[in-house]
């Protein structure tokens, strides 16, 4: 969720820092966004597996952390946000399943509040390491460092899927 983070956190100083004018869009359109692939989310985890509907949305946000990074223009902020959206919209549903379909039936609340644990400690993490590229580098390096991380992810992703260290059915 390190991509979450760095938009979180930097989006609005890097923003500015561009010139890019009002980074609320972004979020207007990651919300729009967010809103429609989780309409969507049942129609593509009836044609994927879990880890196919992760490894999308990894795909989307790692995309929107390029686009963050390349901005020129609003509308290229507006298409960033949209990535983000779809991203996050996707991932955090098919990672909350993952967590709670792996754990036996009387512990799936505690695996779900481990998930979300989990994503609280990512986001300070998170902005404690991004917060140190940023002043080492420059908040434009924060988005591709975070891109980085996020491709990190999914390839940690598709290895516990191939050595078989996710569960298969369904996965």
């Amino acid at each position: 969720m390190f991509g979450t983070t760095c938009v979180n956190t930097f989006l609005a100083a890097y923003g500015q820092q561009q010139g890019l004018g009002n980074v609320g869009i972004f979020f207007v359109a990651s919300g729009v966004a967010l809103a429609i692939s989780r309409l969507l989310m049942g129609w593509l985890r009836r044609r994927m597996s879990l880890t196919a509907n992760v490894c999308f949305g990894v795909l989307f946000s790692a995309g929107s952390m390029a686009l963050i990074y390349f901005s020129a223009s609003m509308a290229m902020l507006i298409i960033a946000g949209a990535c983000f959206g779809l991203g996050a919209g996707v991932v955090s549903p098919a990672m909350n399943s993952i967590s709670v379909l792996s754990a036996k039936p009387e512990a799936r609340g505690r695996a779900s509040a481990t998930y979300f644990f989990a994503l609280d400690v990512s986001t300070a993490v998170g902005a404690w390491v991004l917060g140190l590229v940023a002043s080492a580098y420059s908040l434009r390096e924060v988005f591709a460092v975070s891109g980085v991380l996020v491709l990190g992810a999914l390839l940690l992703i598709l290895w516990l899927h191939c050595t078989q260290r996710l569960p298969r059915k369904g996965f």
